[in-house]
């Protein structure tokens, strides 16, 4: 099965429809979202549009900079057409895949969208011994695929305890703003998919990655749109 993934849009809406199209194309099933929608609630419903356009599900964790409507509903989680925002440690079946949630970024905990450490470390207790396919997230775990300013590593150190004690196929996370990368610890492959809307020498790049998850192998293929085109940047596969 093959699967869109994306991030990070910020209310950066050009792109979409083309990197729909192209992931269409390319025989996507879904469409999974590692939050930050941005501040406007029609990003929201724009990305809705879409995939109801091309009959598709999508399921997103929330980010920190979302509309309203995510905001209030942050704590129940929200559907509205064909997208579906987790809640906290939510996880969902979804063709054939254990999905598990964790929203927003690491705080102190004045903000919506922080949580602490003893929240990770709690779903981890919760989850332990359940099988957990697929993180989706929008911080990265310290030190896999998390660089950011050069060489610095912007990763959570709890994050990557949930990947050594659950042992997903995959997790995938955004929210550093940074070039994608990839990583692998043990049977785990960590992809940051890069965000749609980007800044400073990356602004009018948006990244994103298709992912071909068959029975024994995990393939991640990582794309930017720059100028009106799409080009791979790498293949990751894991098997």
């Amino acid at each position: 099965m093959k699967i869109l993934v994306l991030g990070d849009i910020h209310d950066y809406l050009r792109p979409l429809s083309i990197i729909f199209k192209y992931a269409y194309n390319s025989d996507a099933q879904f469409v999974l979202i590692t939050g930050d929608f941005g501040v406007k609630e029609h990003s929201l419903r724009f990305v809705s549009n879409l995939l109801s356009e091309y009959n598709w599900i999508g399921v997103s964790v929330y980010g920190n900079h979302e509309p309203k409507l995510i905001v209030s509903n942050a704590q129940r989680g929200l559907s509205l057409g064909s997208l579906r925002i987790l809640t906290m440690g939510e996880i969902i079946e979804h063709f054939g895949l254990s999905i598990l949630g964790i929203c927003g970024n690491r705080g102190s905990g004045r903000k919506w969208s922080h949580w602490r450490d003893s929240m990770i470390i709690g779903i981890i207790n919760r989850v332990s011994g359940r099988r957990i396919d697929l993180v989706l997230s929008h911080e990265m775990p310290l030190g896999l695929a998390d660089k950011c300013r050069g060489t610095k590593s912007c990763g959570q150190k709890v994050l990557r305890l949930l990947v050594e004690k659950l042992k997903p196929r995959l997790y995938i996370g955004g929210h550093l703003h940074t070039y994608p990368q990839y990583a692998e610890l043990r049977n785990t492959l960590i992809v940051k998919v890069g965000g749609i809307s980007n800044k400073g020498f990356l602004e009018g790049h948006s990244f994103f990655a298709l992912i071909d998850i068959k029975e024994d192998r995990v393939c991640v293929s990582s794309y930017e749109y720059y100028g009106g085109r799409i080009r791979r940047l790498w293949i990751a596969a894991f098997c």
